[in-house]
C-alpha cells in the first residue's frame, strides 16, 4: 500500500548511503520516468542542464525519490497545454551555507500555490489532491535537508510555481572519486 510505504519512509528514514553523485544524470532519469508516465498528456517539457556541473555527496536513491516526488507534483499540477521546465545550475549558497551549491529548479505553468498553503505543503498529511497522501513533499524536504540542502517554493498566479533545491557540491578532493 502506497500510504503505508510513504508513512514508513517519513517516520523511519533509513540511513543514507552517500557517494559522489552526478545530479544532471539523476534528474534526467527522473524526468524521463515522469515524462513516460505522463505521455498521454499534452505537456511541454523544457530541460536545461548546466554543463560540467560539479558532483554532490549524496545518496542517489534518496535524492531520486525526492526529485521524483517534486517532478511528479509539477506534472500533476500543470494543465494540459502547460509547460514543465527543469534546470540545473551551479550557484553560491544562501544563508551562510557552502559557497558552491548545485541548484535544481522545477517549474510549471498554470498552477498557483497560495501563500497560506505554501506554509503547509511540507507538513505531513497536508494535501490538496483527492488521492494524495500528503507525504510526498515532506519526504522530499526531509531528504534534501538530510543532504545539507534546502528547498524553497515560489508561486505566482501569472507565472506558475517553482521548486528550487540546492545541495552542496562535494569538495574538490572527493569530486574525482
Amino acid at each position: 500500500n502506497r500510504l503505508v510505504e510513504e508513512l514508513l519512509t517519513f517516520a523511519q528514514p533509513s540511513l543514507a548511503d552517500f557517494e559522489s553523485c552526478d545530479m544532471n544524470k539523476l534528474v534526467k532519469e527522473v524526468v524521463g520516468l515522469v515524462r513516460f508516465e505522463s505521455r498521454n498528456r499534452k505537456v511541454e517539457v523544457v530541460e536545461d542542464y548546466a554543463p560540467d556541473l560539479p558532483r554532490v555527496n549524496g545518496d542517489p536513491e534518496k535524492l531520486g525519490r525526492a526529485f521524483l516526488n517534486i517532478v511528479q507534483n509539477a506534472f500533476q499540477a500543470v494543465p494540459n497545454d502547460g509547460r514543465v521546465s527543469i534546470s540545473t545550475e551551479l550557484t553560491a549558497g544562501k544563508n551562510g551555507g557552502p559557497s558552491r551549491r548545485v541548484a535544481i529548479s522545477v517549474c510549471n505553468t498554470g498552477s498557483f500555490i497560495a501563500p497560506d498553503l505554501r506554509k503547509q505543503i511540507f507538513q505531513p498529511f497536508f494535501t490538496t489532491k483527492p488521492q494524495g497522501t500528503g507525504l510526498g513533499l515532506p519526504i522530499a524536504s526531509q531528504i534534501i535537508v538530510g543532504h545539507k540542502g534546502q528547498i524553497d517554493v515560489e508561486s505566482d498566479p501569472d507565472r506558475g510555481t517553482t521548486f528550487r533545491i540546492e545541495i552542496p557540491c562535494v569538495s574538490p578532493a572527493l569530486a574525482i572519486l
